[in-house]
Parts: C-alpha cells; structure tokens; sequence
C-alpha cells in the first residue's frame, strides 16, 4: 500500500508547545509527510474524519506517551486505532516517551511498556536520528519512491543533520547518499568512484563545508592529502612503501591515527566515537570528516581524492 504521509503523531495536546510542535517541524524540515493536526486540520473539518483519514493514511504512528496522553481519552482512541493496524504483525506504532518511565508505561499498557521506545530524555536531535533510522527502511519496500526523489530525500536528511552538528548522522547520511546516487547497495568500488558524479560530488562537499565553518569536506582533505605528499591520480598497482607512509602522515594530520608514520601502529588507530568525542571537546582535527569507515580504507581514499580534484572540488 502507498502511504501519503510518513507518520501520524498521537499526543496530548497539552504537550504541544514543549516538545510536540518542535518534533513535527523537524521531521517536516527533514522532507518527510506528517500527518499532525495543526499542520492537516483546516476550519470546519469533521475532527473525527480528519483523524480517521490520518490515522489510516500514515505509514507509522509517533505516539508521544507523556502524564496528560495517559490521563486523556481521546489520545488513547488514537493509539486504539493504530494498534488495530498491527493485527497482520506489521510495525506501525513508534512509541517515544516523554516525561514518563517504565512503570508508568506499565501501569497503563503492558504490552506497550514492552516495546522499544526513544526516551526524549536524551534529546530532540537523538529522538528525530532514531526516527529517521526506522523511516528509512521505507525505501527498501516494494511501494519505494523513485530514485531521483530518495536522493533528494536524503540530501534533505543530510542538510538537517550537518545543520543541527549531529555529526554521527551526517557522516552516516553521507555514506547512504553515495551509495544511492552510485547505485550501490552496500559497497563502492573503483569503477563507482572513479565516475562519481561531480555535481553531487561538489554539492555534498559544499554542505559539509558550509555547516562546519570550513572544517570538514572533501575538498579540505583534498588539500591535506596534497600537503601531506599524497599524489593524485595513483593507480592501486601502482603504490608503493613511500605511498603508505604518506597515508599514514594524512590519516595523522585528520586525526584518524596517532603513531608512527615510518612504522605502522595497529592500535593507534582512532575509532570513529574517539574522532567524534574530539570534535565535541575541541572541535577535532582539520578534515577529520567525512570519516565513514569506508572513506579511510586507503585504496578507497586514493581513489576519492583524486575524483575531487577531477571534480575540481
């Protein structure tokens, strides 16, 4: 079935203005159809009909569980309605809960207490990521928008991300993108690189280096790569003992590695939570993002640097 909206949000009303409102304007930000009533609800629509439709017409239902949802009946009718969904064992509800635990989830709902949910304890940014991590299995249903609207989709998705400096999510989008526009499911090769497209190339380069004050991108590894005394345009059997220390020297100057460059140290390589705790303390190293795993694999890094500067990033 094709959806019209991503999400319905069921919520007391009570809770609008502290958290509700935000959620549904981040997740509409992010390019995603929410079904929420001071966004759906026009003067003189039947409030039941209106509601019916949404709750019918959404792929998945938010359902902020807070002390006024638990205390109030009509939000409860909506939860009714979407746990009714559920009967043909398909995931609908996406509980998130907002200034309750697990006993008063309990008290109210055993079954719903047993169910993974996003406590708004940890923040708007994590609660909107672990949303955006269930929406994305959409795109992998048989019901899946075309190609040219997930890219777009998830060029939104990255913006939102490198906006609000949730660099986890921006680095991961990051990698989803490439591979979307490379036509990859899980894996780039040389070939996908070396004929990357360079608008999408340039224009994912200039949204990390416009939301990082010039700190992180492609284009700013580039020209530590060159620095370091990388060369471009290298072929994989054509590398030698001299390339690798001069990757080491740039996986150093990124931040990526922290031993000797003349002898390779297994374990003085950075993980990519030590590389983001650094950015957090002290704003990290120059370049150090894009990180996703597969952009520091050397030959892949090789290969990368030198599309940007074919792109003349």
């Amino acid at each position: 079935m094709a959806y019209k909206h991503d999400v319905f949000i069921s919520h007391a009303s009570e809770d609008k203005d502290s958290f509700v409102t935000p959620l549904a304007k981040k997740l509409k930000d992010i390019g995603y159809e929410v079904w929420y009533d001071e966004f759906s609800l026009r003067l003189g629509d039947s409030l039941r009909r209106s509601i019916d439709y949404g709750l019918a017409n959404s792929k998945y239902g938010i359902v902020v569980i807070s002390p006024n949802f638990l205390r109030k009946e009509w939000p409860q009718r909506e939860l009714d309605g979407l746990m009714a969904r559920e009967i043909n064992g398909s995931k609908v509800i996406l509980p998130i809960w907002y200034e309750v635990n697990f006993d008063d989830v309990l008290r109210y709902s055993p079954t719903l207490a047993d169910r993974l949910a996003v406590k708004t304890s940890h923040g708007m940014d994590y609660v909107v990521s672990k949303i955006v991590e269930v929406l994305q299995q959409q795109f992998s249903d048989t019901t899946a928008p075309k190609y040219e609207d997930i890219t777009q989709h998830l060029y939104t998705q990255l913006e939102y991300f490198l906006k609000v400096k949730n660099w986890l999510e921006a680095d991961n989008q990051t990698y989803r993108l490439i591979l979307n526009i490379a036509k990859k499911e899980k894996y780039l090769d040389y070939d996908s690189i070396n004929s990357f497209s360079c608008p999408d190339l340039r224009k994912i380069d200039q949204l990390w280096v416009a939301n990082s004050d010039k700190r992180f991108g492609f284009s700013v590894q580039k020209e530590i790569w060159i620095k370091t005394g990388n060369s471009l345009g290298i072929q994989p059997q054509n590398w030698t003992d001299k390339d690798s220390k001069n990757y080491l020297q740039f996986a150093k100057a990124v931040g990526w590695y922290k031993g000797d460059t003349d002898n390779e140290m297994r374990n003085c390589w950075a993980s990519r939570d030590q590389v983001l705790k650094r950015i957090e303390e002290n704003g990290g190293d120059m370049g150090s993002l894009p990180w996703h795993n597969f952009f520091s694999e050397r030959w892949l890094r090789r290969i990368l640097s030198s599309r940007v500067e074919a792109c003349q990033l």
